[in-house]
């Protein structure tokens, strides 16, 4: 299960031209903060907590790379 990130899977459907399959990585919950800046993250206000969601982060991206190949 992810938290932040989802795949968003591309393909033809009937009566559509052939085309390769291709694969979107989806911001789940997209956060703004007053300056439109899009966020990844709750506050991180210790390096124990920046630690733990960069770790977070880094293993849904490298899982869903593996998805992602899998479904073109």
């Amino acid at each position: 299960m992810t938290i932040y990130f989802e795949l968003h899977r591309v393909s033809p459907k009937k009566n559509e031209p052939p085309f390769p399959p291709y694969v979107h990585l989806a911001l789940k919950r997209p956060a703004q903060n007053e300056q439109g800046k899009l966020l990844f993250s709750p506050m991180l206000m210790s390096e124990m907590e920046i630690d733990d969601t960069f770790d977070m982060l880094i293993t849904e991206l490298q899982a869903l790379r593996k998805k992602a190949k899998k479904s073109i």
